[in-house]
């Protein structure tokens, strides 16, 4: 009995440090990156990297250590006139929706602390196709997926927004194996074969494949 005590007494003063852990990390001040990379382009994929406590628990859930994957994803669609970019993306929370947002105002929100640009090679048309679909999905406001079901586009999450509008458009960027999953995360879009990093808000532009 007292051996049980003493494990529960342990398990409480792990979990205890680890609250405080996720507090500090959580809270402190960081930098945030409110100008994506230069050698962004309409269609690009960007992902998102911040440390609030929704972002921790999407890492947590991804199985990633703690300041490594992503948590958060969008898509670059157009330059503003004062150079910033818009992103289209999909909010979460019970009243969250599909929504186009100038790019600082999604860093500010989200405590972005660093953004990656990853790149398709589309042509033309499917480039086109994918802009169109985003739009469309924006002005609807689609609802946002709490039940994280990528079989359909009637409510989307942030991964979905992305993998929806893009096999729709014809270039699929994750493979059946990762749609058979119950849930897609920002990092199988980071594995993508079908997906090139290209520059981050940290490190500059990077290496071309």
């Amino acid at each position: 009995m007292r051996a049980l005590k003493y494990i529960i007494r342990a398990i409480g003063l792990v979990l205890g440090l680890y609250v405080i852990f996720f507090a500090v990390q959580t809270l402190r001040p960081r930098s945030l990156a409110l100008t994506l990379p230069v050698d962004a382009q309409p269609g690009d994929v960007v992902l998102m990297r911040s440390h609030t406590w929704r972002a921790e628990l999407v890492r947590l859930i991804d199985g990633v250590p703690y300041r490594d994957g992503f948590s958060h994803v969008g898509i670059v669609t157009q330059r503003l006139p004062d150079g910033t970019w818009d992103v289209i993306h999909a909010v979460p929370g019970s009243n969250g929706t599909v929504r186009s947002e100038a790019w600082p105002s999604i860093a500010r929100g989200g405590g972005i602390s660093e953004a990656v640009i990853y790149r398709a090679d589309l042509d033309a048309s499917e480039q086109e196709d994918l802009l169109s679909l985003l739009t469309n999905y924006a002005v609807r406001a689609v609802p946002f997926d709490g039940a994280f079901n990528h079989n359909d586009d009637k409510e989307l999450y942030c991964t979905e927004l992305v993998t929806t509008a893009y096999a729709k458009a014809n270039h699929p960027v994750v493979s059946d194996r990762v749609l058979a999953k119950r849930a897609i995360f920002p990092g199988h879009l980071a594995e993508s074969d079908d997906l090139r990093r290209i520059a981050s808000t940290r490190e500059g532009a990077l290496a071309r494949n």
